[in-house]
């Protein structure tokens, strides 16, 4: 008897966990690569600053990297942002297409439960990552995405509800997009 893989997965509680990782260290990859581009650019400067006698030849490359420094943060706080709200919004749109049967709703509620308890954990992770002496300088160019990585057991909480209100207060007629 051979067993086959089924293809037509729609969706796994892990999926949602693993996108929640992925955001999580996105930020933190993202302040990160803030934190060496911010060094490199005072670095830029002080070596311009001491070394007069170059300033023809690097004054473009200055130019760039001072440029990149500062339109980097609001890039991609705009960025983080938009792409929780696109998973809010993806999710909306999977839930209510999909069909489903109350007999679930209790496996919702279970893996509910399980996402606020991640998302508890991720929200002090990320506090305790912010609110680092190395770190919190560089997390004031990002006021978006720190103030959302605050507020993520909210954020978490307001899926729950509109992912469950799409899930099973549809009406009868199915919307099955998917078979």
């Amino acid at each position: 008897m051979l067993l086959r893989k089924r293809n037509n997965k729609k969706g796994n509680f892990f999926d949602v966990l693993g996108l929640l990782i992925l955001a999580a260290v996105l930020v933190t990859i993202v302040v990160a690569v803030f934190m060496g581009q911010h060094e490199l650019n005072k670095g830029f400067d002080t070596f311009m600053a001491d070394n007069p006698e170059y300033n023809d030849t690097f004054e473009t490359g200055q130019e760039i990297v001072n440029d990149t420094t500062t339109k980097y943060p609001k890039f991609w706080d705009f960025l983080l942002v938009f792409i929780f709200l696109a998973f809010w919004i993806i999710m909306i749109i999977a839930a209510f297409v999909q069909n489903s049967n109350s007999i679930f709703m209790v496996v919702y509620w279970i893996m509910s439960f399980a996402l606020i308890v991640v998302s508890l954990g991720m929200e002090t992770f990320m506090n305790e990552f912010v609110q680092n002496s190395l770190v919190t300088p560089y997390a004031d160019f990002f006021p978006m995405t720190t103030w959302l990585v605050n507020n993520f057991f909210i954020y978490a909480i307001i899926l729950i509800v509109t992912v469950g209100v799409a899930t099973y207060l549809k009406p009868k007629q199915t919307y099955d997009l998917f078979r």
